[in-house]
C-alpha cells in the first residue's frame, strides 16, 4: 500500500466512522507502516493508539519460495562424480524446484492450522 493511502484511510477512519485501527496489516514495506504510525505526532488523532504490524501470510509465504530459491542458487558447488560439479542444496533427494514449490503452501497451512495456540 503506498504511504499516502495507508494516512488517507487511517485517518479518515476517526472522522467517517468514529473507529481507530489498532493492527496495520501489510506486505513488508515498511514506508506505509512508517506514515501511519507518523500519524502520532503529537496533536493527532491515533496519539493514543499503540498500532501494532502485523505481516500478511500470503506474502510471508511468498518470500519463503524466493529466499528457497536464491539459497539453492547460491549454494556452494563442490565437485561430483565424472568431472561435474554437483550442489549441495540441489539434487535428487534433496532441496529440488518441486519441493520449494511445495513448501510455502504448506507452511501457510500450518500457520493458518495452529493459529492461537500455544508458542
Amino acid at each position: 500500500m503506498e504511504p499516502e493511502a495507508a494516512v488517507r484511510l487511517w485517518g479518515r477512519s476517526v472522522a467517517m466512522k468514529k473507529m481507530k485501527y489498532v493492527t496495520f496489516i501489510g506486505d513488508g514495506d515498511s514506508a506505509a507502516f512508517k506514515a501511519v504510525t507518523g500519524m502520532n505526532d503529537g496533536h493527532g488523532a491515533y496519539d493514543d493508539v499503540s498500532v501494532v504490524k502485523e505481516e500478511c501470510l500470503n506474502h510471508v509465504s511468498k518470500r519463503l519460495g524466493t529466499r528457497l530459491r536464491t539459497l539453492k542458487a547460491k549454494s556452494t558447488l563442490v565437485p561430483g562424480g565424472k568431472g561435474r560439479k554437483r550442489s549441495l542444496l540441489g539434487g535428487r533427494g534433496k532441496l529440488t524446484d518441486a519441493v520449494i514449490e511445495k513448501l510455502p503452501f504448506y507452511y501457510g497451512q500450518a500457520v493458518k492450522r495452529n493459529v492461537g495456540g500455544s508458542t
